[in-house]
């Protein structure tokens, strides 16, 4: 936590955005930080300007708006800060392998059944797609025998 009257420092920020929760995560049912997803690439912080380097899961993310303007309030907040700035990095990509150990244990059974759930989902609909191609090649030639 920073101290009065001195700007904060790399560790102030960084607890800071420990505060910040990924929307989905949290929609999810996990209480995961922006840290505990690796999306955070590094932290500067002098003279109570403060750069941050990050990513989000994806690119196309619909709560990039939301994630970025947490992060702001989080270092605003900070004593001593004068100015934020939040650079969005997408190189590296981010991986799974970013994940810190508190979030890789809990979602590893999630990733387990989220594959199988998906696996079950495109098997359904592959099953489905085959009859309703079948019904489509049927169709015909019933219709040319009520002729």
């Amino acid at each position: 936590m920073s101290i009065p009257n001195r700007p904060p420092t790399v560790e102030d920020v960084y607890e800071a955005l420990d505060t910040v929760k990924d929307p989905c995560m949290v929609a999810g049912g996990h209480d995961f930080s922006i840290l505990d997803l690796g999306l955070v690439y590094s932290v500067e912080a002098k003279d109570g300007h403060v750069r941050v380097n990050m990513t989000l899961t994806e690119v196309g993310c619909i709560f990039t708006h939301r994630v970025f303007g947490d992060v702001y309030e989080a270092i605003e907040a900070l004593t001593g800060v004068k100015e934020v700035e939040v650079v969005p990095c997408w190189t590296p990509v981010w991986t799974e392998e970013r994940l810190n150990q508190k979030a890789r244990t809990a979602l590893e059974g999630s990733r387990t059944a989220m594959f199988r759930t998906i696996k079950r989902r495109s098997l359904d609909a592959y099953d489905r797609s085959e009859w309703q191609r079948e019904d489509l090649r049927v169709a015909p030639r019933e219709a040319a025998r009520s002729m």
